[in-house]
């Protein structure tokens, strides 16, 4: 039988059809061959994920824990006692999560902090407040509304962060979303100043942006989320509270 020299490399898994330019007796003794070697097994090295859980000395979240502790002197002494209260709240906040409380792993490298949430379903309630009394809202009924979307906000994030199952996690954060967007129309319809209801909502508006480029595989780590969150959280507080009687 004619012999024909093979400079061809065929892959474990190559199929004979592909193989182009052999005679067909030698493609039988090939696929035979293929058929009678033991099953090739490679081994992957492991991936260094990005999002692998972070120290929490992160340091904007100590810049945030300082910045609070001294807004909270000066709102007092401005006599902004409401923006106070809330500036000792994300003081406290910041406090646990630099002493590694409440740091949760919620689902495999991705990481975030129970009094996060904590501070949140407290502080933003507060802001809302400040912005219905300076629009003139006296009504108690329809401020504890207001405040009822906002903790259901809050609430509804945190469950779409704290839960694994990935339909839930994102049916959640659109609940979470469409309460943040329900208190917005509904306070324009109350033609509220402009600077603090454009502040505001632009500043809420960053936190879902960065959850979920938190939450996707290519998005940003633990240690840029939470960055940006101290970051975003002293812009929202300080820088609202700032702007508050201007």
């Amino acid at each position: 039988m004619e012999t024909y020299p093979l400079t061809y490399q065929l892959p474990a898994r190559t199929e004979i059809n592909d193989v182009t330019k052999i005679p067909d007796d030698i493609k039988d003794e090939i696929k035979a061959a293929l058929q009678d070697d033991p099953p090739i097994t490679i081994e992957k090295e492991p991936i260094n994920d990005e999002k692998k859980p972070t120290n929490s000395f992160n340091i904007m979240q100590i810049v945030a824990c300082v910045a609070f502790f001294l807004f909270f002197f000066i709102f007092y002494l401005k006599k902004s006692y409401v923006v106070a209260v809330i500036s000792a709240i994300a003081f406290a906040n910041y406090a646990a999560i630099n002493c590694n409380i409440g740091n949760t792993e919620y689902s495999p490298g991705v990481t975030d902090y129970l009094p996060r949430y904590l501070d949140w379903i407290l502080t933003t309630p507060l802001l809302l407040l400040t912005l219905l009394l300076k629009i003139g809202v006296k009504d108690i009924g329809q401020i504890l509304f207001f405040i009822f979307l906002d903790v259901m906000m809050i609430y509804t994030g945190y469950l779409a962060s704290m839960i694994s199952d990935i339909n839930f996690k994102y049916v959640m954060f659109a609940i979470s979303t469409f309460f943040y967007l329900i208190i917005f129309l509904l306070l324009y319809t109350l033609k509220p100043p402009l600077l603090q209801f454009y502040f505001l909502f632009f500043a809420w508006m960053a936190y879902p942006i960065l959850w979920i480029l938190h939450q996707t595989d290519s998005g940003i780590s633990n240690e840029n989320y939470d960055y940006s969150i101290s970051a975003v959280d002293i812009f929202s507080k300080i820088g609202y509270g700032l702007i508050l009687h201007v």
